[in-house]
C-alpha cells in the first residue's frame, strides 16, 4: 500500500490532545453512605483518583483514536496500484478541447474523467519515471518536461481547465516524435475522445465516451428573401437514440419562432424559418432541451451580411443558383443571359460577377469572380473530362459542417488549381486526385470556380447545397473591412482598419478591448457569441463566434476501434489503481454512529 500525501501524519498531534483532554476529567467526589456494603465501590473510585486509571476500559477514549487514525488515514490517500509497463519516461497528453466538455454523468465531464485517470496512472509509475505533461486542443502546450516529481504534476493536473477550442492531440504527438529521437523509451499516455495515431510514437489511448443524449447546432445561414427572412440551420444528433427538441430562432435575443424537430440517431437534418419580420443584426438559433454538451446549442449568424453588396449573375437558367445568391445579399441578383453586355454592366460597379456556363472574352476590371462550369483557361487548367463521380467536399473554412459527405456528378472538369488557390472540392481519377472547386485571392480580387453544371449533380438536392453556396458567395461578395465575419472558438480575427483613431472590439460578456493599430490579428475569441467591431466613433460592425462542429460530434473512442488500428487501449472505467479512500470514508462514518450511541448510553 502507498499514499498520495504525507502531510495529514501531523494530524496526529490530536491523539495526545485527546488523552490529555480524558486525564483532566474532574475527580470523583467523596460520598458518605450508612453502610460498608458499598465500600468496594468506593474503593475503586479512590483508585480512579490516579491518572492512568482514567484511561483504563475507557470505551469512548478509544473510539475518538481509531476516529482520528482513520481521518488521518483517508487523508493521506492510500491506494494499491497496479503494474505500469512504462520503464523510462512517459509524455502524458490531455486533451482539453471544446469536446471535452461533454458530460459522462450529472456531475462530471470527459476531462473530469481524464484528469482523475491521469492521476492514477501516475500512481502506478515506478520512482524514478521522467514524466512530462503536454495539454492539447487547438495546439499542444507543455506544462512539464521530464520531471520526477509526481506531486507537482498531479498539482498542475488539477489545474488544467476546459476550452471551447476546436483540436486534438496531434500536436502532442508530434512533440512527442520528435522528443523520442533523443529519448528512445519515451511513451505516450493519451486521454482523449478523439482518436489520432500514436503508433509511431508508441504508447496507449486511455479512451473517454459517454451515453448521454446530445445535439448541436452545426451552422446557421440567414438572408431576405422578398423582405421577409430567411434562416436556415443544420442541426446534428450525435446520440445513440433518437433526439426529440424544440428550435428557438432568436433575433438580436428576441423569440422570433419556434420549431420541433425529431432526429433519428446519427441524423444531420437543414430546418428552414421562413417569412419572418426581422429587420435587426444578429440571428440564432438554440435548441430548447437539456443535454449532454452545452455549448454547441447555439450558433450565431449575421443577418446583415452582404445587405450593400451588387451581384450581377450571367446565366441561361439556374433557379437553385438565383435562390442561394438571393439568401446571401439579401435580394435576387441582377441577371443576364448575354454575356457580351458585361462592358455595359460593369460601368455600374458589381462587387461579384458570377459566370454560370457563360464565358466572357475578357475578365471586368473591378469586382470578385464566380465561375460556375466555364474553364477559363487564363486562371487554371482542366486536365480532363471524367464521367459518372463522386466529388468529396474537403475539410476548409468554407465547409462549415459539410466536409467528408459527398455527391454525385455525371460530367465534371478535373482541375489543376493554382498555386495562389484551395480547393474545397475534389475528385478521384486513377489514383490520382483533382480539383473539382477551388477559392482564392489574386491581383487584389477573390477567383472562385465550380468545373460541373449544378444540373448535371444531386448537388442542388442535398442539404450541403445551401451551406456551402451560402459561405462561398458571402466570402466573395462580402465588402467589410473584417476579412471574415463568422468564426469557430479559437480562431484569429483578421481587421484591416482605415481608421487613424483606433478600433475597440467588445467581447459577449461585455468586455472591452482597445487597440490602437489599424492592422490587428484578434485572438481573444474563447466565448461563442456575438462580437462588436467599432472603427473610429461611428462606424460599427459584427462577427460571430461559434463552437466547432467538429467538438459538437466527437463521440469517443472504441476499444474494438482502436483494437483494429493496432493501439493500446483502456477504458478510464477499468482504474489500475485500488483507492482506498472510499473505505476509509465509509469505516469513518460508521465509528462516529458507534461512538454517538456509546456516548448517548453512558
Amino acid at each position: 500500500m502507498k499514499f498520495m500525501y504525507l502531510w495529514p501524519l501531523a494530524l496526529l498531534i490530536l491523539i495526545p490532545v485527546i488523552i490529555i483532554m480524558y486525564l483532566m476529567k474532574q475527580k470523583a467526589t467523596d460520598t458518605k453512605v450508612p453502610s460498608l456494603f458499598l465500600w468496594k465501590e468506593m474503593y475503586l473510585n479512590r483508585e480512579s483518583d490516579t491518572p492512568w486509571e482514567k484511561l483504563k476500559k475507557n470505551l469512548l477514549l478509544m473510539l475518538q483514536i481509531i476516529t482520528v487514525l482513520a481521518l488521518v488515514l483517508a487523508l493521506m490517500g492510500p491506494y494499491i496500484k497496479g503494474r505500469s509497463e512504462v520503464t523510462g519516461s512517459v509524455a502524458v497528453l490531455i486533451d482539453n478541447s471544446g469536446s471535452m466538455s461533454t458530460r459522462v454523468n450529472a456531475r462530471e465531464t470527459r476531462l473530469d474523467k481524464a484528469k482523475d485517470a491521469a492521476v492514477n496512472f501516475l500512481q502506478t509509475l515506478p520512482s524514478g519515471t521522467r514524466i512530462t505533461l503536454i495539454v492539447c486542443n487547438d495546439s499542444a502546450n507543455t506544462l512539464v518536461s521530464n520531471t520526477m516529481d509526481k506531486t507537482s504534476v498531479v498539482s498542475l493536473i488539477k489545474d488544467i481547465r476546459p476550452t471551447t477550442y476546436a483540436g486534438d492531440i496531434s500536436g502532442g504527438v508530434k512533440l512527442c516524435e520528435t522528443m523520442k529521437v533523443s529519448d528512445p523509451t519515451l511513451t505516450i499516455a493519451a486521454f482523449t475522445d478523439t482518436y489520432v495515431p500514436i503508433e509511431n510514437a508508441g504508447g496507449t489511448f486511455f479512451g473517454l465516451s459517454g451515453d448521454l443524449p446530445n445535439a448541436g447546432v452545426n451552422y446557421v445561414n440567414c438572408g431576405y428573401v422578398n423582405g421577409s427572412l430567411m434562416v436556415l440551420a443544420s442541426i446534428s444528433n450525435h446520440s445513440k437514440t433518437e433526439f426529440e427538441t424544440d428550435l428557438n430562432l432568436y433575433g438580436d435575443n428576441e423569440l422570433l419562432a419556434i420549431q420541433s424537430i425529431t432526429l433519428s440517431p446519427g441524423e444531420t437534418r437543414v430546418v428552414y424559418f421562413e417569412n419572418i419580420e426581422f429587420d435587426g443584426s444578429v440571428v440564432a438559433v438554440e435548441i430548447n432541451r437539456e443535454d449532454a454538451l452545452d455549448f454547441d446549442n447555439r450558433a450565431y449568424s449575421l443577418s446583415e451580411n452582404a445587405k450593400s453588396a451588387k451581384v450581377l449573375l450571367f446565366t441561361m437558367q439556374n433557379l437553385y443558383l438565383e435562390k442561394a445568391v438571393a439568401l446571401s445579399i439579401g435580394e435576387p441578383p441582377r441577371k443576364s443571359n448575354d454575356v457580351e453586355m458585361l462592358e455595359t454592366f460593369e460601368k455600374e460597379g458589381f462587387d461579384l460577377y458570377i459566370f454560370d456556363g457563360l464565358v466572357p472574352e475578357k475578365l471586368p476590371e473591378t469586382g470578385n469572380i464566380f465561375f460556375i462550369n466555364v474553364p477559363y483557361d487564363d486562371l487554371f487548367t482542366v486536365a480532363k473530362e471524367l464521367d459518372g463521380k463522386y466529388v468529396k467536399i474537403e475539410d476548409t473554412r468554407f465547409t462549415p459542417s459539410i466536409a467528408g459527405s459527398s455527391f454525385g456528378v455525371s460530367k465534371v472538369n478535373a482541375m489543376e488549381y493554382p498555386i495562389w488557390a484551395k480547393s474545397f472540392l475534389s475528385v478521384e481519377d486513377e489514383g490520382h486526385t483533382f480539383t473539382a472547386g477551388f477559392i482564392g485571392e489574386t491581383g487584389g480580387r477573390k477567383i472562385c470556380a465550380l468545373s460541373f453544371d449544378i444540373h448535371s449533380s444531386d448537388l442542388a438536392l442535398r442539404m450541403e447545397f445551401p451551406i456551402l453556396f451560402y459561405s462561398l458567395i458571402n466570402e466573395l461578395a462580402d465588402t467589410s473591412v473584417l476579412a471574415e465575419n463568422a468564426f469557430y472558438c479559437g480562431n484569429t480575427v483578421r481587421i484591416a482598419s482605415v481608421s487613424d483613431s483606433g478600433v475597440s472590439i467588445t467581447s459577449p460578456d461585455g468586455r472591452k478591448k482597445s487597440y490602437s493599430s489599424s492592422m490587428l490579428n484578434y485572438k481573444d475569441t474563447d466565448m461563442p457569441g456575438v462580437y462588436v467591431f467599432n472603427e473610429g466613433v461611428e462606424s460599427e460592425e459584427r462577427f460571430v463566434v461559434n463552437f466547432a462542429s467538429t467538438e459538437s460530434g466527437a463521440t469517443g473512442i472504441s476499444s474494438e476501434y482502436a483494437e483494429s488500428v493496432g493501439t493500446s487501449y483502456v477504458d478510464v472505467s477499468e482504474n489500475s489503481v485500488l483507492d482506498l479512500r472510499f473505505f476509509l470514508i465509509i469505516f469513518l462514518c460508521l465509528l462516529l454512529a458507534f461512538e454517538w450511541i456509546v456516548f448517548l448510553r453512558k
